[in-house]
């Protein structure tokens, strides 16, 4: 194990040490022995393009970046726009390996059990984006939890902005267009699809 993983790994142990919580890798991945979970904050982060999990034991301590391992992975089970725009509770703990992807570098191995949003829920929206998955009509939907949308594996269908249609919001929205709230700050009224 590198020097930098060490050291980033013992800065953890004693930032969690320090907030009072406990956080212990699991003897075996097999299920033999209990394993010690621990929750978090967390925000995703992108350095070098690699998706990574910025773990807070509070909302106040330090951050340190892991690589998140596991079948219950938020970086894997929610759309890019929900995932960049929403504050996340992780419960999970340090497996006490670290994944090398030989480009940005080592990063400590964070085995995720479960997670939930810390409301609100930012869907962000980009009217001038060439991404689609920031045109999807969000308005609608809870601040307060996700919804079946808000995951890859969703296969129903969305209402989606009309990009073409916006014009940025002087008044109230003539109809048909509907409010919407760009992730730059600016509100513009545009034709929805699907609706």
């Amino acid at each position: 194990m590198g020097a930098r993983v060490e050291i980033v790994i013992a800065s953890f142990v004693a930032l969690v040490l320090a907030a009072g919580c406990t956080s212990s890798p699991p003897a075996s991945l097999s299920g033999e022995h209990p394993q010690v979970l621990s929750r978090y904050r967390a925000t995703f982060t992108e350095p070098c393009g690699r998706g990574l999990l910025s773990l807070r034991a509070t909302e106040h301590s330090p951050a340190i970046e892991v690589q998140v391992v596991g079948d219950n992975n938020p970086i894997r089970q929610l759309r890019y726009p929900v995932l960049v725009g929403t504050e996340l509770l992780v419960a999970g703990y340090m497996t006490g390996a670290a994944i090398d992807d030989h480009h940005c570098g080592t990063y400590p191995a964070f085995h995720v059990t479960s997670f939930e949003p810390v409301p609100p829920v930012k869907r962000l929206v980009s009217v001038h984006s060439l991404d689609a998955s920031f045109h999807r009509y969000v308005e609608h939907l809870p601040a307060d939890r996700l919804v079946a949308s808000d995951h890859e594996s969703y296969r129903g269908s969305s209402p989606w902005i009309d990009t073409d249609t916006c014009t940025e919001k002087t008044g109230g929205c003539p109809s048909p267009t509907r409010l919407v709230h760009d992730a730059d700050h600016a509100v513009y009224c545009c034709r929805v699809n699907d609706l």
